[in-house]
């Protein structure tokens, strides 16, 4: 009869949907979870593979040196004292991965030759901490201005940067020209890389991974390619060093991934075309077999933006030429140093 067709039509009308959704569910289950599990792990490894957010800092103290709290960072510095009375001030700026370590060996030279020299740690290196700011050229020149207001140093003092520090020095001079009454720069970036490699870093994750997962590996190949000579007890010495950084050094792998990605490692024409400019005298020392920073930038620099430049080339130096050559390198710095000040 009708009404039981009417009844029936209802009755399937309540089961239906309940029948349907069920049946959607289990295919739903089985078809999708597995794509569902696995981009919810993709975005866990993520998050997992991301550094720390925020302030990083060491805890423990340093051997040598003191600690001064920057707006940029809290920074660890060392002062080399000469035995006799100072005949100036020297800063040295270390380089990419390096720590005020690195450039000790440089700056002892400068203290015996009776220089007062001071070396610090660059934001996320060493005893320095890291405020998670891009790590761009005005950051680093932010420290070390400030580094100079903290340790009350005199009105003009020498600046000596290498590689990264070299880029961070000519940089300082162009916003701080005041500042600086010679500038010496050993290998410096800002102008060509042999290899553009560090464009790579701007990609998504796999950078991370690189950092993050293979620091150790990947900071020893890339100390191993600049230097001549590796049977040297120096670089043995260096290898060790860096071991021990990658373990402990919170920031390491961070403010060298942010580094990579944000200094202008082949844009400072400008600084170098000012520090030409300035008639400020200036050095440049560079190894003949720089596989980093090409040593056919030294005469780029001296013909096209710093004139006044004195160039010497170490035979046979890679880009850690201020460490493997430490004598050499020292040798022409002091000679630079003593005939602008008459003592030569």
């Amino acid at each position: 009869p009708s009404s039981r067709r009417l009844y029936n039509a209802v009755q399937f009308g309540w089961i239906w949907p309940n029948v349907s959704f069920a049946t959607a569910s289990v295919i739903l289950y089985h078809a999708w979870f597995p794509f569902c599990a696995t981009l919810l792990g993709f975005v866990l490894c993520v998050r997992l593979l991301r550094f720390p957010e925020g302030e990083i800092r060491r805890l423990d103290a340093p051997e040598r040196g003191g600690r001064v709290a920057l707006p940029t960072c809290e920074t660890h510095y060392e002062w080399l004292e000469p035995e006799g009375p100072p005949m100036g001030v020297v800063v040295v700026v270390h380089g990419f991965s390096g720590d005020a370590a690195d450039v000790r060996p440089l700056a002892a030279e400068l203290r015996k030759a009776g220089y007062r020299a001071l070396v610090y740690d660059l934001v996320g290196r060493g005893h320095s901490g890291c405020r998670d700011a891009l790590h761009t050229a005005p950051l680093f020149v932010s420290q070390l201005s400030e580094l100079a207001i903290a340790l009350k140093l005199p009105d003009a003092f020498h600046v000596v940067g290498n590689s990264l520090g070299g880029g961070v020095a000519v940089e300082f001079a162009k916003f701080f020209p005041d500042r600086v009454s010679t500038l010496t720069l050993v290998a410096p970036v800002g102008l060509r890389l042999a290899s553009r490699a560090h464009v790579l870093t701007r990609i998504p994750l796999v950078p991370e991974i690189m950092f993050r997962c293979f620091l150790r590996s990947t900071v020893l190949a890339g100390l191993e390619y600049e230097w001549h000579d590796v049977a040297d007890p120096k670089f043995a010495k260096m290898v060790e060093s860096y071991e021990d950084r990658v373990v402990r050094e919170p920031a390491f792998g961070r403010s060298l991934l942010s580094t990579a990605r944000n200094f202008p490692f082949e844009e400072l024409q400008d600084a170098y075309a000012a520090a030409g400019a300035s008639r400020r005298p200036t050095l440049v020392v560079w190894g003949t077999g720089d596989r980093t920073c090409p040593a056919s930038t030294a005469a780029e620099i001296k013909a096209r933006y710093v004139p006044q430049a004195e160039v010497v080339l170490i035979r046979k130096g890679r880009h850690c030429v201020y460490t493997e050559f430490v004598g050499e390198t020292a040798n022409a710095i002091v000679g630079f140093l003593r005939r602008q000040e008459g003592r030569e």
